[in-house]
């Protein structure tokens, strides 16, 4: 029965997220993410997709406007690239999912997503609206991926961490059961719950399976779900190789190289943005020019806001139970740094909840070690 009963606990999350699934319409980049798939090999997006194919997606955007903020241009900036600044891998991964989507719409055996509006205009102002609203046939098809995605995720990680501290393993439940919002964001269908199965396989070949090749091919895979922010994950990889290479006396040319090595193979794509863009500063002037439309992504007008935010999310019980890894930096290096990277990534790009939902990794992967320094089981 113990054997059981992380199963059991990862099936509970993956019903909780599917249920919240149901009752949230499609987000705006999830349609972003699900026309470039659909696209392909085409790589470019356009803002129409959204004004003329998804007006009603930019209903939560029409506060924008009434606080002065100029939300097609700052939309524009984000969603008319001639390149889409994240690398490809994670859209050609559903691409089939995608096509067979597509094929059931043409068949009339699902609903065309214009057929089911999801959000409306007045859903900002009406909680009747607010309440009524339920996902689109074909979004709820789509996110079945990403919640079978983090779902093993979880699974991985109690199985590193079995590896590492034992029946202390099973604390990893703890973070994620403490915010349903957080889980809302890991079922999204989108860049960052590849990026985060990725990073979470890796650690597993590394932990679990240590003289496994495979480890640089996932390591590879995760470079290449999300631009930037996947070499920021490969860093605590390389701390871990580090440290690994270094306790069995490897010096040349230094411990871990082989695991900074995935970081090249984002070089073919940026390169491909230059050649379309004739922009070598393309993916970084495509990303400073989102961070003044962060500030409106919630409407956080006074210090009451900002507390029913950070307690919807699960930030009073997820900060004490986890911080304490950085007291343990020096004993578990590639974990801690990988808290540390993930909290600010989330807290710096917006509070998005697709961004946030990687707290629930670095928390199921951090936590456990906290108790286990803490003597917390008996």
């Amino acid at each position: 029965m113990k054997k059981l009963l992380p199963l059991f606990i990862i099936a509970f999350f993956g019903v909780t997220m599917f249920e919240i699934s149901l009752k949230t319409p499609m987000w705006m980049d999830e349609y972003v993410f699900y026309r470039l798939s659909s696209g392909l090999p085409s790589y470019s997006t356009s803002v129409e997709w959204l004004y003329q194919d998804r007006p009603a997606m930019l209903s939560l955007t029409q506060d924008w406007d009434a606080d002065g903020f100029d939300s097609r241009a700052a939309l524009s900036s984000t969603y008319n690239s001639p390149i889409y600044p994240h690398t490809p891998l994670a859209t050609i991964i559903v691409w089939p999912l995608v096509k067979t989507v597509n094929i059931l719409v043409d068949y009339n055996i699902i609903p065309h997503l214009e057929q089911q509006p999801g959000l409306s205009p007045d859903v900002t102002t009406n909680p009747e609206a607010l309440a009524s609203l339920k996902a689109e046939t074909a979004t709820i098809i789509l996110r079945c991926v990403s919640i079978v995605l983090a779902m093993t995720s979880f699974w991985l990680i109690y199985k590193v961490l079995l590896t590492m501290i034992g029946k202390y393993a099973l604390f990893f439940a703890l973070p994620i059961a403490g915010s349903t919002s957080l889980l809302s964001g890991a079922m999204f269908f989108y860049w960052d719950v590849f990026m985060a199965f990725f990073f979470v396989l890796t650690l597993y070949l590394m932990v679990c399976h240590p003289h496994s090749k495979w480890k640089y091919v996932t390591a590879c895979c995760l470079v290449n779900t999300k631009m930037f922010l996947g070499i920021a994950f490969l860093f605590p990889l390389f701390v871990q190789e580090f440290v690994d290479d270094y306790k069995t006396g490897w010096k040349w040319p230094i411990p871990g190289w082989k695991m900074a090595l995935p970081a090249l193979s984002i070089i073919p794509f940026y390169i491909a943005t230059i050649v379309v863009t004739h922009d070598p500063f393309y993916v970084i002037g495509h990303y400073t020019a989102q961070m003044p439309q962060h500030d409106f992504i919630y409407a956080i007008t006074s210090l009451k806001d900002y507390v029913v935010m950070c307690w919807n999310l699960g930030m009073f019980w997820y900060v004490p139970m986890t911080i304490p890894i950085l007291f343990y930096f020096k004993k578990y290096p590639a974990l801690a740094s990988f808290w540390l990277i993930v909290f600010v990534y989330g807290w710096a790009t917006g509070m998005g909840m697709t961004h946030l939902s990687n707290l629930l990794y670095s928390g199921a992967l951090v936590f456990p070690l906290v108790a286990y320094e803490f003597h917390l089981a008996r």
